[in-house]
């Protein structure tokens, strides 16, 4: 078998996975920024066409993006298969990249910072602790109509993009722009004036969620 680099085998296996789940690229790249990473859409292409090469805390994060999008756990070794050329010198089984990577600090931050199942638990137990469901009625709809404005609002919140799109759902039954919208043209707004109450509309988007997080 040829050996492929890791950028193309990783975005081989990525792709797979998605398509497997019947998911878009664009739900992955709205993962991948809930996740910090500006990921738009034409980056989830370059990295399944394997054009993208990708950094230690991306291949870190990676996994975690996936656990999230496909909702269970994904290891590592889920996205590594057959030979893996390194370098034009140096070819590496995937059974053995792990034991090829395993120095001290990347084991531990392996274990630590990018255990996906640490993470998925982590955004359940903030619902938990907010007293709604992980995934109450209406969000899936809710987190894959998602976009850069409710990225940027849960960013504002310091709440991860799952929680903020499951608070919405709980609050809203829809996406936080979807409500700004009607709550700016119900205000009477001509369309000349539509963004500033767009903006008053999402301000006050804002202190509901905030009220809600702190239980008021």
């Amino acid at each position: 078998m040829n050996a492929n680099p890791l950028r193309v085998v990783v975005g081989e296996r990525v792709r797979a996975l998605r398509e497997a789940a019947g998911l878009r690229q664009e739900d992955l790249s709205r993962a991948a920024r809930a996740a910090g990473l500006a990921w738009p859409r034409s980056k989830i292409a370059q990295l399944e066409r394997g054009d993208k090469a990708l950094s230690a805390e991306e291949l870190l994060l990676l996994p975690v993006v996936l656990g999230w999008v496909l909702d269970r756990p994904v290891p590592w070794r889920e996205l590594v298969d057959g030979d893996i050329a390194l370098s034009d010198q140096v070819t590496i089984a995937a059974a053995d990249l792990s034991r090829y990577m395993a120095l001290p600090l990347a084991e531990l931050l392996a274990v630590r910072a990018s255990d996906p199942g640490e993470v998925w638990e982590r955004i359940r137990g903030r619902c938990a602790e907010l007293g709604i469901p992980a995934q109450p009625p209406a969000f899936a709809e809710v987190l894959a109509a998602s976009g850069e404005a409710e990225y940027r609002a849960a960013t504002r919140l310091k709440e991860s993009g799952e929680v903020y799109a499951a608070i919405s759902a709980h609050l809203w039954g829809r996406t936080m722009s979807a409500e700004r919208d009607d709550l700016a043209e119900e205000s009477g707004a001509a369309a000349a004036g539509l963004t500033a109450h767009r903006g008053r509309a999402a301000r006050t988007l804002d202190e509901e969620v905030q009220a809600f997080i702190r239980k008021e």
